[in-house]
């Protein structure tokens, strides 16, 4: 059975908070396979099809379009919860990497 958007972007989370190689070498498909499969004309243009996904039909076009845009920011939204975090500074109550 193919992963769900829900069960990929759980693996996205996942391999992220490793933060290893793992991570750079799913990402590096990730941040190309995401968008290729984004509608790319028509009304429905720069969304994800829910056809496919397992849960695709409950939530529709927007559930799986949060999950993929969810997929590819990651990184924005989530620290590594084992990175060294010496590594990010604080700057007006937001932390950046360096």
């Amino acid at each position: 059975e193919a992963l769900t958007d829900e069960s990929q972007l759980e693996s996205t989370q996942v391999i992220h908070h490793m933060n290893d190689h793992s991570w750079d070498k799913w990402n590096r498909v990730m941040r190309v396979e995401l968008p290729r499969n984004q509608v790319q004309t028509g009304k429905e243009k720069g969304s994800w099809s829910p056809v496919g996904d397992r849960w695709g039909s409950h939530g529709g076009r927007l559930y799986t379009t949060a999950l993929s845009t969810y997929m590819l920011e990651v990184y924005y939204r989530h620290l590594p919860i084992y990175a060294d975090l010496g590594q990010f500074r604080q700057v007006d109550s937001d932390v950046v990497a360096p």
